[in-house]
């Protein structure tokens, strides 16, 4: 058997994201024609055991927006590979070439030592029941489940206000 192809197409393991782990939380729409999406910021504030999270300002850690976005975002995993060495046209067929959103989450890893987390999220499935994905710069493409990504894309698309 050869365990090379295996080996690209096993699904990587994502750092276990705990809220009290999580930094900052970057959420970019998909880009205009020209220029760069705004970008919905969170930033955490950790006092004691308790984590605020704070958005322009405003705090807006009882949102029931960021609520659902956090616990999503803390159970973040793959479904499937979908292709490991994908060619130029199917990076775009999954909508990867210009991602509907890109979240990028500064966090504590267990060593202690600052991380960061890039996912890119394309287009989604012919049956709604997942999208493509891209994590860290890797090329491969993954599928994730539409259920774990749905506030994420609603803030992409809307921000806090939608």
């Amino acid at each position: 058997m050869d365990t090379s192809i295996y080996d690209m197409c096993r699904l990587p393991e994502l750092p276990a994201l705990a809220e009290a782990d999580m930094e900052s939380i970057t959420i970019r729409g998909a880009a205009p024609e020209e220029g760069e999406a705004p970008a919905v910021v969170l930033t955490a504030q950790v006092s004691g055991e308790s984590v605020s999270w704070r958005s322009d300002g405003s705090n807006v850690t009882a949102d029931g927006t960021v609520r659902a976005l956090l616990e999503d975002l803390t159970a973040l995993s793959f479904a499937r590979c979908v292709d490991y060495k994908p060619s130029e046209e199917a990076v775009a067929i999954c909508g990867l070439d210009a991602p509907e959103a890109t979240v990028e989450i500064a966090y504590t890893a267990e060593t202690g030592e600052a991380a960061t987390l890039t996912l890119s999220v394309g287009g989604r499935l012919p049956d709604k029941s997942g999208r493509y994905t891209r994590v860290d710069g890797d090329s491969t493409i993954y599928l994730m489940e539409t259920a774990l990504l749905d506030p994420l894309m609603r803030v992409a698309a809307n921000g806090l206000d939608g």
